[in-house]
């Protein structure tokens, strides 16, 4: 068992590592190839620094139609199959309202999908362009899902701000 000293010890070293996963993120906005590079880029740190076993960027049209931007699990890109295991409540939920949130399996309706597919816990958040000039610029353009299926793994508040703040830096530049 963890001492308070030792939990405290553990949080703070979490906290570092994802303020180093944002610093990176951050930084990728001037050094990636393409939007593309960037999307996979930010999707493999979020992976990482955050033990997710799924991270996927869509993108939305006007009626909600989803198509996937970039997929990754740890150490590689989601084959077709897997992209598909994914909660599409959650993914609609928030491209329809537009905020972030988090779900755990048994919260609410959407969480159903969630068993039969093994997700223990899923994060969500809208992606926006970053030069938004006008309202209808800065609606949600898509969703950055993340999800996890591990028992040992937890995603509290602050990964919902770290997959938030990824999420605003991720939807790129408007087209």
């Amino acid at each position: 068992a963890l001492t308070a000293t030792g939990a405290t010890g553990e949080r703070e070293a979490m906290a570092e590592t994802r303020w180093d996963s944002l610093r990176a993120i951050i930084a990728r906005l001037s050094t990636a190839a393409s939007r593309d590079d960037f999307v996979e880029q930010c999707l493999t740190t979020i992976v990482e620094a955050l033990h997710a076993d799924r991270a996927l960027a869509f993108l939305t049209d006007a009626a909600g139609a989803t198509v996937t931007l970039e997929a990754r699990g740890p150490g590689r890109r989601l084959s077709p199959a897997e992209q598909t295991e994914i909660s599409r409540g959650v993914v609609h939920e928030v491209w329809r309202s537009g905020r972030p949130r988090r779900w755990a399996l048994g919260d609410d309706a959407i969480t159903s999908s969630m068993a039969s597919l093994g997700i223990l816990i899923a994060l969500a958040a809208p992606l926006r362009p970053l030069l938004a000039g006008d309202e209808a610029a800065i609606a949600p353009r898509g969703v950055l899902y993340v999800d996890f299926r591990d028992p040992r793994r937890d995603a509290d508040a602050e990964a919902l701000e770290l997959v938030e703040l990824t999420a605003a830096a991720g939807g790129g530049p408007r087209a």
